[in-house]
């Protein structure tokens, strides 16, 4: 097949897979609002969390899945704090 044969698409390739982690994804977050102020403002994120986001990004396509588990895992527990019902504000020195 010629390149200009490739077809290059978004498309996820499986719908249904797709719909279904969408709706895990709102359920998700939709928690995590309710909750947010059951936890800390801001949280330090631990080395082994620095060191993911040093790695190499990766060339192909990965599961959506995946990417949504590490957003749980890397991201989503360590906010900034502006969330949060006792974040007031960031104060430079």
């Amino acid at each position: 097949m010629r390149n200009d044969e490739i077809e290059f698409t978004l498309d996820p390739q499986n719908w249904e897979n797709m719909r279904t982690l969408g709706h895990q994804m709102i359920d998700d977050m939709l928690e995590h609002i309710r909750s947010v102020g059951d936890g800390p403002v801001w949280r330090h994120a631990p080395d082994h969390v620095k060191d993911k986001f040093k790695a190499s990004l990766p060339l192909e396509s990965q599961d959506p899945a995946r990417v949504y588990q590490e957003f749980l895992d890397y991201v989503l527990p360590y906010p900034i704090g502006n969330t949060h019902p006792r974040f007031w504000g960031w104060f430079f020195g």
